[in-house]
């Protein structure tokens, strides 16, 4: 009997054929990235190129050098069509080397890239809305790592990229600056006019002012 035929992957149109992917770091966002809590940036992307066949790349692999879900609780990798985001948590966070190295896995991408086309993954976080305590500000380094993009060829077979570790991209979460108050009339703000009261018992649920309130630099109570 003959070797059974692979089974296709969905999506892709180069059936049977077997690809590789070329992974590079993309030169925006670049490093330098501030969020205040519980805000959302990107912080870093790659481009990723499918030669040979079509590839559907699965997951993207990120290294930091603290434990992410200290300072961050989310992240999303996208396309700029296909988006997928996922909670950073203690439980779904690898400790690779003590206090130095800890992996966070986003899976179940399902991004295609077509055969000889490039797209750019771009990696957002989302700040968490507090630090620990006696931290006002932390700086992060993400590393897209080694085999850190898998896909799935046109063949069945797993392709994984880049060769090596490719190049860091540092942010900083802090508490944020002291928060400014912003106050101006709102469109329903009543005009002068005159009020027809009891003069035996109180009028009430008179309205007198409408106002906006906007918080800058941080939040306010």
């Amino acid at each position: 009997p003959g070797t059974p035929a692979p089974t296709p992957t969905p999506g892709i149109s180069t059936p049977g054929m077997e690809g590789s992917l070329i992974v590079t770091i993309a030169s925006t966002p670049a490093s330098g990235a501030t969020l205040v809590l519980d805000q959302s940036k990107a912080v870093g992307a790659v481009e990723v190129k499918a030669t040979g066949s079509d590839i559907l790349v699965s997951r993207l692999d990120l290294q930091f050098d603290v434990r992410p879900y200290l300072y961050i609780s989310e992240v999303t990798v996208s396309d700029g069509t296909t988006s997928r985001t996922m909670a950073v948590t203690s439980a779904n966070t690898t400790e690779v080397t003590v206090g130095s190295k800890y992996s966070f896995r986003v899976d179940a991408l399902n991004i295609l890239i077509p055969k000889d086309t490039k797209k750019t993954l771009t990696v957002t976080v989302k700040s968490a809305t507090g630090l620990p305590a006696g931290t006002t500000t932390k700086d992060l380094i993400m590393t897209f790592i080694q085999n850190s993009v898998r896909g799935t060829d046109g063949a069945g077979l797993t392709q994984t990229a880049p060769t090596a570790d490719l190049s860091t991209r540092t942010f900083t979460v802090k508490e944020g600056d002291t928060a400014s108050l912003e106050i101006s009339a709102a469109a329903t703000n009543p005009k002068a006019r005159a009020i027809i009261v009891q003069d035996t018992t109180e009028t009430a649920d008179v309205t007198l002012a409408v106002f906006n309130v906007k918080a800058t630099g941080n939040s306010a109570i």
